[in-house]
């Protein structure tokens, strides 16, 4: 697949360098800010709109981060959810 090791050096340095900082919209792995509108509050929130990062979206519900560099997600159904408001990465 990869006829050169340069070529597999490359991927890794990506992956473990400038992956994270790069805006998904343009293949990178920085999640997405976003507003997530509730329908009743969840018990790590004290409201219904709660600013988060998006990570991962699913027919079941979206994985969201609370800071841009935390690495525990929590999981939010889709039925709790009434509407979400993307934000412009800054």
């Amino acid at each position: 697949m990869l006829d050169s090791p340069f070529a597999f050096l490359a991927i890794v340095i990506f992956a473990t360098l400038p992956y994270e900082s790069v805006r998904q919209s343009w293949g990178g792995g920085l999640p997405s800010p976003i507003t997530v509108h509730l329908y009743h509050r969840l018990a790590f929130s004290d409201s219904v709109d709660v600013p988060a990062y998006l990570v991962d979206e699913t027919e079941r519900g979206y994985y969201l981060i609370h800071k841009p560099h935390d690495h525990r997600a929590s999981f939010i159904p889709r039925d709790a959810v009434a509407s979400i408001d993307f934000e412009e990465a800054k």
